[in-house]
């Protein structure tokens, strides 16, 4: 290409795609981002918390090169008329080189961000992401800067190259983005107004004052640039790690706006993207059948269960999905091990059929499960195989002790036995065929023995 013909196509780019031209003074942070909150306030009936949130993520957008990690802004809704592309017009205003789209196909996406790096607004996401993989998976790429390329081959030859993915993005729609996506956005839910909600109506007479706000947060972010990258924020507990990723530009951008930011930075971060209390909030099925199984081991103050009877107990509990798993039929055995499979988790043959030990649950519940606080958790349980650490659980209080340390024990006919076992359930032994548990102070051989 010429480079006459180079320039002209240049010229010809729409306004909007321009950079942004900062403000010829210094800035306060805190100043810049409580005056954009005001101002989203006055056109929008938010949730609490969240025009802080777009605030600091539109300064997050002005100061993207400075971050590792890029979270998508999700607009989310149960209905339509909620607000969502009137929140997505007022951030268009105010980021850099704002590129709308109410549909687009995948390699658009790649070859826009390429050319034009600029701030992803997409509209009526639902209607084009729910089954193109593809799609998902060129925008899960763009999370984490080390990674933000995918590779496509191109020309006659098709020569492999390396696309860009790494920019500022927003999402619009009606019901959720897929899990991967969701785990990766700050997710705003938006509400229809009530009737004695008015706020003030968003016209094109706005868009000087948003504008002004605008070229504020990029003198901002160029004056603050190389600061934010030295920037390691403070995590407050209660975020899981995709979204400490998410929120960690956010809150380094409040914590050096100072004022206070900082505070409500991390309010924010806990209101919209803190871990639910019960999980079950978009969980996977294997994190949900991980959870009610932790569940009925802690309630029930066993170490192990038979598969039949933890499958009546999954079946019988009409709040879970599992008594109705499969158009209408409950979960069956096979079911139930298919879903823990990849978590390394087996039922193990018995006697009378099979069961499952609490211990083997033990790794999977503290990598993916919320931390149970108090003392009644049943993350930690007895394995009966063959161990050089004796652990112990202790029925009575349904609390669940690991040994580093063996506690006092005998050998009574060649088993490790508890002294005054009155109340343990088992013990792992570390020699030999000595799979034996202990009841009320006596050895006993496993399989004579149910752990309840």
């Amino acid at each position: 290409m010429s480079k006459r013909k180079s320039e002209k196509t240049e010229k010809s780019l729409p306004t909007f795609l321009e950079p942004v031209v900062p403000c010829d003074y210094p800035v306060e942070g805190a100043a810049v981002l409580t005056a954009m909150c005001d101002t989203i306030r006055r056109f929008m009936v938010l949730p609490e918390h969240a025009a802080e949130a777009v605030a600091l993520w539109v300064m997050f957008a002005h100061a993207h090169d400075a971050a590792e990690h890029s979270p998508i802004l999700a607009i989310e809704s149960p209905e339509k008329r909620c607000g969502k592309t009137t929140l997505l017009n007022i951030i268009g205003k105010l980021v850099p080189v704002p590129l709308p789209a109410a549909n687009i196909t995948t390699p658009a996406i790649f070859r826009s961000i390429e050319k034009y790096k600029p701030t992803l607004l997409l509209d009526e996401v639902e209607t084009f992401i729910r089954d193109n993989e593809e799609m998902r998976g060129v925008l899960n790429s763009g999370f984490t800067r080390d990674s933000a390329n995918v590779v496509r081959t191109v020309g006659e030859a098709h020569d492999p190259r390396p696309f860009n993915t790494w920019c500022p993005k927003v999402g619009a729609l009606i019901g959720k983005l897929p899990d991967t996506l969701q785990d990766r956005a700050i997710v705003l839910v938006l509400r229809r107004s009530l009737p004695s909600e008015k706020p003030e109506r968003f016209t094109r007479r706005h868009y000087n004052e948003l504008h002004e706000l605008r070229a504020m947060a990029c003198r901002w972010a160029i004056d603050t640039l190389e600061a934010l990258r030295d920037v390691e924020p403070s995590m407050p507990n209660g975020l899981g790690d995709r979204a400490e990723d998410a929120w960690r530009p956010l809150l380094a951008i409040a914590d050096l706006a100072g004022g206070p930011w900082p505070g409500l930075a991390r309010k924010a971060a806990l209101y919209l993207s803190g871990v639910p209390a019960d999980e079950t909030d978009g969980a996977s099925k294997g994190v949900l059948l991980l959870m009610h199984i932790r569940e009925i081991f802690s309630d029930k103050r066993i170490a192990s269960i038979a598969s039949q009877q933890l499958l009546e107990v999954l079946n019988d509990n009409e709040e879970w999905p599992w008594g109705e798993w499969r158009q209408g039929k409950a979960i069956t055995a096979r079911g139930v091990a298919s879903i823990l499979k990849p978590y390394g988790i087996r039922p193990q043959r018995v006697s009378k059929g099979s069961s499952y030990r609490a211990g083997q649950f033990a790794d999977a519940w503290q990598r993916y499960l919320v931390p149970v606080s108090d003392a009644a958790s049943a993350t930690s349980a007895i394995d009966v195989k063959t161990s050089n650490n004796i652990s112990a659980l202790n029925v009575a209080s349904a609390t669940v002790q690991s040994a580093i340390e063996p506690p006092a024990w005998q050998i009574q006919n060649g088993c490790q036995v508890f002294e005054n076992a009155e109340t343990v359930a088992g013990v792992a032994v570390g020699s030999g065929k000595t799979e034996h548990f202990i009841a009320n102070g006596h050895a006993t051989p496993y399989d004579d023995v149910e752990l309840f």
